[in-house]
Order: C-alpha cells, then structure tokens, then sequence
C-alpha cells in the first residue's frame, strides 16, 4: 500500500507542487522543507555557528493564507431578514463565547446570501453594510433597512 502512494504521488509530483507568485516558493516548501535545508535554518547556522532552536520550521499558517482550492468569487453577507435576520446580526456585535458565536454563525448561515465584489463594493459605497467580527464578517446596515 505505501509503494502504491508512492508511486501515485510521484507520478503527480509536479502537479501538488502548488506555486505562490507572490512568495515566489512553491507549497510544498512552505510544508515539507527538510529542516537543515531551509534558508531560516542555513541563514541562522552560517551566522552563529549553531543550530536553529526552533523544532518546527514549517509555514502552515503562511500556506493556508496562500493556498485556495477554488477561488472565491463571491462574499457571504448577512442580511436581516425579518426579526430573526436583524437579531443576529445585532449579537454578531456583541461579545459571547465561542461556543455561542458558533451556535449564532450557524444560524446566520440561513440568512446569509453571496455577493459578487462590485455589487459589494456598491453597497459599501452607499453605506449599506457592516463590518462584524473584527472585520471576518460582513452584515447589511440595518439602519438603511
């Protein structure tokens, strides 16, 4: 069985080898880097003579930020519905636990639709939405309702 995966993943080698422009490295770099070859590592060694304390080296925070599966075209946005569109959108202001944020973003999801970035961009410029959750969400101003 590991000789099949072996084999499988080498033949698409290239292919899982995900480049980041930006970075200008590829993801499995970011991922896999053996520890004594990763520029920190050489960098760190060839200044002070000595191995880098760090046991982990790896970027998986950078990677995640980096890496999309299918490009996100679309915002979600919660709209206040009724009664119940506008009291979540209400306790998304507020401070909970995460157990209830979770509870309460679950719920949001039925009152959530997706916009494109220029109809986006179009309410923000007439003031109609709102930033929540330090910025990781997005509501429809409910005083433009």
């Amino acid at each position: 069985m590991e000789r099949y995966f072996q084999e499988l993943y080498g033949k698409f080698d290239t292919n899982l080898n995900y480049w980041i422009p930006k970075l200008r490295k590829n993801m499995l770099d970011l991922l896999m880097m053996p520890r004594r070859s990763h520029p920190y590592f050489t960098d760190y060694a060839s200044r002070t003579q000595e191995e880098l304390p760090l046991f982990l080296m790896d970027s998986h925070r950078t990677a995640a930020e980096h890496f999309k599966v299918i490009e996100e075209l679309t915002t979600a946005v919660i709209v206040p519905y009724g009664k119940k569109g506008k009291e979540i959108i209400a306790k998304l202001s507020e401070d909970d636990s995460i157990e209830g944020l979770s509870r309460l973003l679950r719920t949001a999801q039925q009152y959530t639709v997706n916009l494109f970035p220029y109809e986006r961009d179009q309410l923000a410029r007439n003031g109609g939405v709102v930033s929540l959750l330090d910025g990781k969400s997005i509501g429809v101003n409910r005083e433009r309702i």
